[in-house]
């Protein structure tokens, strides 16, 4: 029966088979939206496995047998190899101190997540990625169109108005500060698309440093050993 007929109201047999049909009908789609939340999670987590993991061969399975059998897979244990990256684990504990120096930056101290979920999510293939080099000149003007006005403002470790640039000897402080702040954060050994993301998030959190986006590199690093 076509559910999308209405029927004859003075027929309560015809109504109903009609009320049973609608209840299969909306089972069945209860259980279609179940699969396909499952489904949308898996292929998230597959994601990071560079497709590898994913392969719709046959048409034979069902979108729920297909879950299972993706979530019988512990896709953080899985070793890295030819064409698949290694996924984190987000709640792999991370601890960092401002007394520690790496690339000539102290860290803060942090004990907790400095991202959600799915940020981390989003952001783990731009830390893990082997982006083709970008030149000095490319990432300055990316770093320009995306970094807030305070990167001009501010040293390589956050401090307001460094007086190298910030005195009456020197023209365009403003300019000169960015400038020596794009210097230094293309010297980061991190892939530079990550730390133009960095540059974003420090900005949104009002937090925008080399310094900070350094701190960031070596959380993620840490997090991706």
């Amino acid at each position: 029966m076509d559910i999308r007929l209405v029927p004859n109201e003075y027929d309560p047999l015809l109504l109903e088979e009609y009320m049973l049909n609608l209840q299969n009908r909306l089972s069945e789609l209860d259980e279609m939206q179940e699969g396909f939340d499952g489904l949308r999670d898996v292929i998230v987590r597959g994601f990071y496995m560079r497709f590898g993991v994913i392969q719709y061969q046959s048409a034979g399975y069902t979108i729920k047998t297909r879950i299972k059998e993706f979530e019988s897979t512990n896709y953080e244990d899985v070793s890295a190899h030819e064409g698949h990256i290694q996924v984190p684990l987000y709640d792999k504990p991370v601890e960092t101190s401002s007394t520690e120096s790496v690339n000539g930056y102290n860290l803060y101290d942090s004990s907790g997540p400095l991202v959600t979920k799915d940020t981390f999510q989003r952001v783990v293939p731009l830390f893990l990625s082997k982006d083709p080099e970008m030149g000095y000149d490319e990432f300055k003007t990316r770093m320009k169109d995306t970094c807030c006005s305070d990167w001009g403002k501010m040293d390589a470790n956050g401090e307001p108005f460094p007086k190298e640039f910030w005195n009456d000897d020197v023209e365009e402080p403003w300019n000169l500060t960015l400038d020596n702040n794009c210097e230094k954060m293309y010297a980061l050994p991190f892939p530079k698309a990550f730390l133009l993301w960095t540059i974003k998030h420090g900005c949104d959190r009002r937090e925008e440093s080399v310094r900070d986006s350094n701190f960031l590199g070596v959380w993620f690093s840490r997090k991706c050993m």
